[in-house]
């Protein structure tokens, strides 16, 4: 009977009602001119007002305070379009992340007649990929720290080496000054002599013998040469001591465009000593590279923990080395007009595809107990990957060697 129906309808009404209002998510149903024809109670609980009291009101009234729709307002762009959009906003008022859906309405002929206005709070969720991201920032820091420990005695004796040699050719100029000064000496008498018209065999013999005694000749080739190395000496304590602050700084939480190539140089050259034993080093570095907005110093760590991992691989297949054999590892870099492209290639051990299929997993490491804590390169497609919105990926064949593929996005 049509009094059945009727029931059976209202019924059904109020389950789908029920059903709404049991959601947690604040939803509201709009028609074409923004107007609220029904929403849900929680959506009415955020407005601090009954259900039915929400119906008529138009919602850039009652969410904004605004007599019109404000310019941008995406419910003006899904009515033209019929494209749903999804945004994230921050209620400063009450403290709240909110997912917010617009979502087109149809009739059953497809004509959009009105929007579905959906709020989700995600605050619990925002909270927690804040406390993550902090746990990756300390432990990123946690790990340069630890790398700067690694690297302190390296570049100590990477300081060392030409402070010895500027300290070696500073004697050796401290005493032909002692020398050069006597045979100034000589030729100032002989000057003034020449002068006062006294001018004789012995002062000429005895400059003569002055100046045998000097070498000139010889403190003419080697003065300059000793200049020059002590010149090369202090630029290349310089560049140590300016790469270890670049690297140490704590760097910009903002992404800067940066030059790739300068930060793979600088790496290179703070980690000398943690390579330059086992293998040779090439560079191939793409001179027309664009820069890349990246966070400069979480870069530098990926680099460096790369060229590590590679003379550590290198060192691994040399074992006790008494010929003073050396490895390779080779770093390019190059540009596909989208993608910036690093490459690091190393002819160490190299991998199974079982290792290789879990390199990137937290905690994952092929070293002995003590050698390793499996966080590099772990680290390193967080940096790539999550923060960089970029890919690496490895190519590997067991005792051959191994090359890691980073590309990041201009």
């Amino acid at each position: 009977t049509r009094r059945t129906i009727e029931l059976r309808i209202e019924q059904a009404k109020q389950e789908w009602e029920r059903t709404i209002d049991a959601l947690p998510d604040m939803i509201a149903l709009l028609d074409r001119n923004q107007t609220i024809i029904r929403s849900n109670r929680a959506f009415a609980d955020y407005m601090g007002k009954r259900p039915q009291d929400l119906v008529g009101k138009k919602c850039h009234t009652l969410m904004r305070n605004q007599k019109y729709p404000y310019q941008f307002c995406p419910m003006t762009s899904v009515m033209k379009d019929g494209k749903p959009i999804v945004a994230e906003e921050f209620d400063e008022e009450s403290s709240t992340h909110f997912e917010v859906s617009y979502i087109p309405y149809l009739d059953p002929d497809g004509t959009i007649i009105g929007i579905v206005h959906a709020l989700r709070d995600i605050s619990r969720r925002k909270k927690m990929e804040n406390e993550k991201e902090q746990l990756q920032a300390n432990l990123l820091h946690a790990q340069k720290m630890e790398s700067i420990g690694q690297l302190a005695s390296g570049i100590a004796h990477e300081i060392n080496t030409p402070t010895q040699y500027i300290a070696s050719n500073l004697d050796f100029l401290l005493e032909s000054f002692q020398d050069i000064r006597e045979l100034i000496a000589g030729y100032e008498e002989l000057w003034n002599a020449a002068a006062e018209k006294k001018f004789n065999k012995d002062i000429v013999d005895r400059v003569g013998r002055i100046r045998d005694q000097v070498d000139c000749d010889f403190l003419v080739e080697e003065i300059p040469k000793a200049l020059e190395q002590s010149k090369d000496g202090t630029d290349r304590v310089t560049n140590i001591v300016r790469g270890m602050k670049e690297f140490s700084y704590p760097g910009n939480r903002e992404k800067n465009p940066e030059d790739i190539n300068k930060i793979i140089e600088n790496t290179v050259l703070i980690s000398r000593n943690e390579w330059k034993y086992v293998s040779e080093l090439q560079l191939d570095l793409d001179q027309e590279l664009p820069q890349v907005s990246c966070l400069r110093d979480e870069m530098g760590q990926v680099i460096l923990n790369m060229v590590v991992n590679a003379a550590q691989a290198v060192r691994d297949k040399i074992g006790p080395n008494p010929e003073g054999e050396k490895g390779l590892i080779s770093i390019s870099t190059g540009f596909n007009g989208s993608q910036v492209k690093i490459e690091i290639a190393d002819n160490g051990t190299g991998m199974s595809d079982e290792v290789k299929n879990r390199i990137f997993d937290p905690f994952f490491t092929t070293k002995t107990v003590g050698k390793g804590t499996g966080q590099g390169l772990s680290i390193v497609h967080d940096v790539v990957v999550e923060k960089h919105n970029g890919n690496i990926y490895c190519e590997s064949e067991l005792g051959e060697g191994s090359t890691f593929i980073i590309e990041l996005p201009l």
